[in-house]
């Protein structure tokens, strides 16, 4: 997250461009199914974020894939092997 603006009603978040989008994006465009090794790293990731949001008494209400966000897809991006 890089800056936060807030109006009457919204509150506007501008963060960095995550050109692989969404989890749920890149789900959708594959041709075959995940892997478990893959499925295990996602997991992993998305664990651990939750659990340093958690440390800071951040709750996230809405876990969901397509609010799953990475700057890369790649399982080579994760030590959890």
């Amino acid at each position: 997250m890089k800056e936060v603006f807030e109006s009457k009603d919204k509150i506007y978040i501008v963060m960095r461009l995550y050109p692989y989008g969404d989890l749920l994006k890149r789900l959708r465009g594959l041709k075959e199914k995940l892997d478990e090794r893959t499925v295990k790293i996602i997991v992993w990731n998305v664990t651990n974020a939750v659990n340093y949001l958690h440390s800071l008494g951040v709750v996230h209400r809405d876990i969901k894939p397509e609010n799953i966000l990475s700057n890369s897809f790649e399982t080579r991006d994760c030590s959890c092997h």
